[in-house]
């Protein structure tokens, strides 16, 4: 089973990257692979984070997509590296790694696009320190490699990952 506690267990796993949200942004979201897959965030520092009262998210059709920070500060798991998984592709789907985790990264510097999940990490003060890793499924079922270490997180922390709850009704 996997372990979603340490980038270790991460690296163990498969996951790849292990760079920040700002690094991808400058080098244009090089060595993310076009493949379906699974991707994850993670908050590298033991301190809890503090939090934005806005969001500089986009907007979700009309809802502004800012969480009240009561509700982040009640949602945060203490002591997870993961802090939001999501993923990409699947039969019949042409969207990969690259341009989903791209799109992800967009919404949180409130650009209208196709992603709404894992709206908490944008108020994370500094998010772009924040780190980016992924697990390429070509040939696999990436729902279910996400589902394995969701239910890893779960069975650690007694719960999903910061980002797939706060402010959200599925994951």
């Amino acid at each position: 089973m996997i372990d979603p506690t340490t980038e270790e267990g991460l690296r163990q796993a498969g996951y790849d990257g292990f760079v920040t949200i700002g690094s991808l942004r400058e080098t244009g979201f090089a060595g993310i692979p076009h493949q379906p897959g699974v991707y994850l965030a993670l908050y590298p520092a033991e301190d809890r984070p503090r939090f934005l009262p806005v969001s500089p998210a986009a907007t979700l059709g009309r809802e502004d997509a800012t969480i009240p920070v009561g509700e982040l500060e009640d949602d945060w798991v203490d002591g997870a590296l993961v802090i939001y998984a999501g993923m990409v592709g699947g039969k019949g789907k042409t969207a990969t790694l690259r341009t989903r985790v791209e799109q992800y990264l967009d919404f949180g510097r409130g650009q209208k696009v196709r992603h709404r999940d894992g709206r908490a990490v944008w108020q994370i003060v500094r998010s772009s320190a924040l780190v980016m890793c992924w697990l390429a499924t070509p040939g696999a079922d990436p729902w279910g490699k996400r589902k394995s270490l969701l239910t890893a997180f779960a069975d650690r922390h007694g719960s999903p990952p910061f980002a797939n709850r706060a402010g959200q009704s599925s994951y």
